[in-house]
């Protein structure tokens, strides 16, 4: 299998996207990659200002994965360690992308769903991280083994 990391996936309109993921087709990739990070807690404003369009956005780009018949792997990233407030951060996430996913016709047996990836750390270790020692260690993005 092969697969690829569409990271600029956000920039495109809903015929970009086709036409971006036709071409990785016909390049033989088995499996695409849609990360979607919505920042950190004091960005955000709140569990309840999560963007909704954007699901939309992103079930739609998974849907059109699975009529080129390749496997969306999605990846939500959501405040998770903001004390009190990350179960209203994941709940809103996957209530949202659950109703975007139900609108678009997705079929969720022929997809994988990440919410973050995963780190080798303690949330006391993390919490004591710089900005970029963060990013380094994928707090904020996914490992990369190549961009479309």
């Amino acid at each position: 299998f092969s697969g690829v990391v569409l990271n600029d996936w956000q920039a495109y309109d809903e015929s970009g996207v086709q036409h971006k993921l036709k071409e990785l087709k016909q390049k033989g990739i088995d499996y695409v990659r849609l990360e979607c990070n919505f920042g950190l807690a004091e960005e955000i404003g709140g569990a309840e200002q999560l963007d909704k369009s954007l699901f939309h956005r992103l079930a739609q780009a998974t849907r059109e994965c699975q009529k080129q018949e390749m496997v969306p792997l999605v990846l939500i990233q959501v405040p998770w360690r903001e004390p009190g407030d990350s179960i209203d951060y994941f709940g809103h996430a996957m209530n949202n992308f659950a109703g975007a996913v139900r609108i678009a016709g997705v079929e969720p047996q022929k997809m994988l769903l990440e919410t973050r990836p995963p780190i080798s750390i303690s949330a006391r270790e993390e919490r004591g991280l710089t900005g970029k020692s963060r990013i380094s260690l994928g707090v904020r993005t996914g490992q990369r083994m190549f961009d479309a």
